[in-house]
């Protein structure tokens, strides 16, 4: 399956980083999140020890939190949920 994949880099020396995904309702697996961070400007250490989870606000004002995948210094996002 093809996915649709957005790339972000967020600095984590900011107070809030926000960002739209567009989809469409009842798409599933078809968006992939891909994500970097960086502290001031350069590359932020993420550990074996490190956990990451997304949360998403959808249209419908439903709170989504999920699980992502670390891979190295990046840390990936699946929707496995219907947008």
């Amino acid at each position: 399956m093809d996915y649709i994949t957005y790339y972000r880099s967020v600095d984590l020396s900011k107070n809030t980083t926000a960002f739209h995904i567009n989809a469409k309702q009842n798409d599933t697996l078809t968006r992939r999140l891909v994500l970097n961070f960086t502290d001031r400007g350069r590359p932020f250490c993420i550990t074996e020890y490190d956990t990451a989870t997304i949360y998403a606000l959808k249209p419908d004002g439903t709170s989504v939190y999920d699980r992502c995948v670390i891979d190295e210094e990046t840390i990936i996002y699946l929707s496995l949920i219907h947008i």
